[in-house]
């Protein structure tokens, strides 16, 4: 899965192209420095890539220059919006020879609709951003955030599908109206619906037919009440009714989130505090989601999450004031540990409390719009971020119970088998949906580190299709490998690439969508077989008419 170069190469391009994107962006915004091309490949996946150079256009009109001399020249261009999708590739493009096109200087907040609740953004704009922006503006809203890190592109992770906490929390259906630049320099927006004619929003989650400049988000509106809650199972066997309860409290509208069920390592990877010795959750799987509404509301809430949860779980809710009250606890704590007669059990409550507190503070304020750093810091930490291997693979689950407990068991011993530790969380995506996000961490600067962790993703892979699973998104080990099922849906992804962009210069091969020749074969073959079948229709039509009017008169 690895690259024959080296870390940061980079490959020739002709000198006319670099001369094209620097009347394009100008020549500050260019580079083919190796030691900028390095420092954009930095990756935990621990792979190279041979990169021609790096683009930083700063508005819509140098976006679509820059595509035109692509086109010109022949040259592949492979877009990033922040460059943060760690674990999953960060700015790595899915081959060699591209040119990075670097969209970070788009990073305006173009508009903010507060009675509706929507705004327009760049995707140079990020988590933090918007977050702040809404807070300094007063504004009713915030955003859904995810557990990326604060710097991470909001309408980059729309773009990859990700999902965040609220009820606007599956970013892909919460994208409209986006502004894109076609892969012929052409500009498209793909307007509101409903609207008249088809929504083209969709076709540019996940795919390669442009450059998206800008797009709608959808906000959160700031409740009235608002409770963030910590389930812990005591027994394993009970996951699968615990899924099944939040399925069902999901459907029925009384839980309006996106509740995440992680195992203990996962669990410990968004701790926040550095000290995480003494935060060893003795639950084999915890949850944790949030309430929004009016207080009757968040109320009734409660009532039924505890009442469902009854026998199978613990639950415990948090509001501002309750954290504070327990914090105050957790300080008075504190202090009578420098008693020197204080039982050992206390001391250990004292240290657990405060560590809980730490940890969910942290979780309590992202599910309301403040993003964080938390967990990235804590998977970096054993390793630093010079060294950190992290490889992400992300199944998507038929919500039952006993299908994410066929994940867990088909997934752990393939962990064991190469020697890592099981880390796992689902997010109950949708009412019917469930995505796994299952953690590979290794020595990215160990070789044999590096063979045992692209073995166990490769493994991995290969035994959650034996069980029908595939992923939700694909990291750049082996996007560019993507097979869809339904061959009518490749020829279409096909057909698709070559309307909207004919010169196949933006990230080829990314998902698996590609205009080569064998594609444009299969294709055009298809097209004829489809002619062929509407002109013998045809043909039945005039003949059945002929007949009719003969039998008239």
């Amino acid at each position: 899965m690895t690259s024959a170069t080296g870390p940061g190469t980079a490959t020739a391009a002709p000198g006319e192209v670099w001369e094209a994107f620097a009347r394009a962006v100008g020549k500050e915004h260019v580079s083919t420095a190796p030691d900028e091309i390095a420092a954009c490949l930095d990756n935990t996946l621990g792979i190279t890539r041979a990169l021609a150079g790096v683009v930083r256009p700063g508005s819509v009109e140098e976006v679509q220059d820059v595509v035109r001399a692509a086109n010109a020249h022949g040259q592949p261009l492979y877009p990033v919006s922040r460059g943060m999708n760690v674990g999953n590739g960060s700015r790595l493009p899915a081959g060699d020879g591209q040119v990075l096109v670097e969209l970070g200087r788009l990073a305006r907040i173009r508009s903010v609709d507060t009675d509706h609740g929507y705004a327009y953004v760049e995707p140079g704009v990020t988590q933090l951003d918007l977050s702040a922006h809404l807070k300094d503006s007063g504004a009713p809203f915030f955003p859904d955030v995810t557990g990326a890190a604060t710097g991470a592109s909001v309408l980059g992770n729309a773009l990859e599908g990700g999902l965040g906490y609220t009820s606007r929390g599956h970013h892909r259906e919460t994208l409209s109206d986006l502004e894109v630049v076609l892969g012929d320099g052409t500009l498209l927006r793909t307007g509101v619906f409903p609207g008249t004619g088809p929504d083209l929003s969709g076709l540019f989650v996940q795919s390669n037919f442009g450059i998206v400049t800008c797009a709608r988000v959808e906000l959160v509106p700031r409740p009235e009440a608002y409770a963030s809650f910590r389930v812990e199972l005591a027994r394993d066997r009970d996951l699968e009714q615990l899924i099944d309860v939040l399925v069902r409290l999901r459907l029925h509208g009384q839980l309006d989130c996106l509740t995440h069920i992680s195992n203990p390592l996962r669990a410990i990877g968004s701790v926040k505090s550095r000290d995480t010795t003494a935060y060893r959750p003795a639950a084999p799987w915890s949850a944790h989601g949030a309430l929004y509404g009016s207080r009757a509301q968040v109320a009734a809430q409660r009532r039924g999450i505890r009442g469902a949860l009854r026998g199978i779980a613990s639950v415990r809710f948090f509001t501002d004031a309750g954290l504070a009250r327990r914090r105050r606890a957790a300080h008075t704590l504190h202090g009578l540990q420098r008693l020197p007669l204080l039982p050992r059990a206390v001391s250990a409550r004292a240290g657990a409390l405060r560590q809980l507190l730490d940890n969910h503070q942290d979780i309590h304020e992202l599910m309301r719009g403040t993003p964080s750093d938390a967990a990235f810091d804590h998977i970096s930490r054993s390793l630093g971020w010079e060294r950190l291997g992290l490889i992400w693979y992300s199944p998507s689950i038929e919500a039952r119970g006993a299908r994410v407990r066929d994940v867990v068991r088909v997934a752990e011993p393939v962990y064991r088998e190469h020697g890592f530790a099981f880390s796992a969380s689902f997010i109950m995506a949708t009412t019917d949906r469930a995505v796994g996000v299952l953690g590979l961490t290794f020595d990215k600067h160990d070789p044999r580190d590096v063979a045992r962790a692209h073995a166990c993703y490769g493994h991995l892979v290969a035994e959650m299709e034996g069980i029908d699973v595939l992923p939700y998104r694909k990291n750049v080990l082996d996007s560019h490998l993507t097979r869809y099922p339904d061959p009518g849906r490749a020829r279409a992804l096909a057909r698709l690439k070559r309307a909207l962009d004919p010169g196949g210069v933006i990230a080829p091969r990314r998902y698996g969508i590609a205009a080569d020749a064998a594609d444009a074969a299969a294709a055009r073959r298809a097209d004829a077989a489809t002619e062929q079948q509407a002109d013998t229709a045809a043909v039945r039509r005039v003949d059945a008419a002929a007949h009719e009017a003969d039998a008239t008169e």
